[in-house]
């Protein structure tokens, strides 16, 4: 059995000046790190199974655009 894909938990420590994020089928949830991503603009989540967003997404207020369809 393959191990479970899990979104890695330091993307807020090595992706400073991301400034857009996008993920098709992703597999789990948002780690609380994506909150120091300050620089991040606009989120995609295509057809993944995100059930929730981390409170750290408060942080991101450059963020323009969160686009989470068809995610459940």
């Amino acid at each position: 059995m393959p191990a479970k894909w899990a979104f890695p938990a330091c993307i807020g420590d090595k992706c400073l000046n991301l400034e857009t994020l996008v993920a098709i089928r992703l597999p789990c949830n948002i780690p609380e790190s994506i909150g120091r991503l300050v620089q991040l603009q606009s989120i995609g989540l295509y057809g993944s199974r995100i059930t929730h967003l981390p409170r750290s997404i408060g942080n991101l207020t450059r963020l323009k655009s969160l686009d989470i369809y068809t995610s459940y």
